[in-house]
């Protein structure tokens, strides 16, 4: 197995190696891929921020805690976020970026993590049922769940926040001292 040595801090792993390819008379460099990356070790415990999905966190060759990353973007949805994993996985996590159609579950009441801000995406435009959303702002506003100082809600949101059923999670949010905003600045008030 071959063994490649810490990435610098906030660095990102592309792991390739480079050849020579005879193109068009000349030969041009480029990158390919390694063939089997999974037989190579990767030091990432100098990672400072991951963009993966939710799937990749429970892979068994993930480490169980990469304590240096703050920030935690994860795509997809209809997926399943344990946030006590996360949790674990991620003691000093201070952002996290995800899709607000997924699954959660709560965290699970260890060391707490200095999480401030979580950017939440969504591309509905209109709820048709309410519950996965209710879920999800009763977690999110709960005592069990990081108190969080900002909430940004990214795609179509408008009409959801605006709607009468999402009232009580703005001023549930407001009461834990969080702020529910647009990417332009624009603040919800509660």
């Amino acid at each position: 197995m071959e063994e490649v040595g810490p990435l610098a801090s906030g660095a990102t792993a592309n792991i390739t190696q480079e050849c020579d390819v005879p193109m068009a008379g000349d030969m041009q460099h480029c990158r390919r891929a390694v063939p089997y990356p999974h037989k190579m070790r990767i030091d990432l415990q100098n990672l400072t921020l991951l963009h993966c999905t939710p799937l990749f966190l429970a892979h068994p060759d993930f480490p169980a805690s990469l304590p240096r990353v703050t920030i935690l973007r994860l795509f997809g949805s209809r997926s399943h976020i344990h946030f006590g994993t996360v949790f674990a996985q991620f003691p000093r996590l201070q952002e996290l970026t995800y899709d607000a159609w997924n699954r959660l579950s709560p965290p699970t009441g260890g060391e707490p993590v200095p999480l401030s801000l979580i950017r939440l995406h969504s591309a509905v435009t209109v709820v048709r049922d309410w519950i996965p959303i209710e879920d999800h702002f009763t977690l999110l506003g709960s005592p069990a769940f990081p108190e969080v100082k900002r909430i940004v809600l990214y795609g179509t949101w408008h009409r959801v926040v605006a709607d009468a059923h999402f009232l009580r999670f703005r001023s549930a949010l407001h009461a834990r001292g969080c702020q529910l905003e647009f990417p332009e600045g624009n603040v919800l008030s509660p």
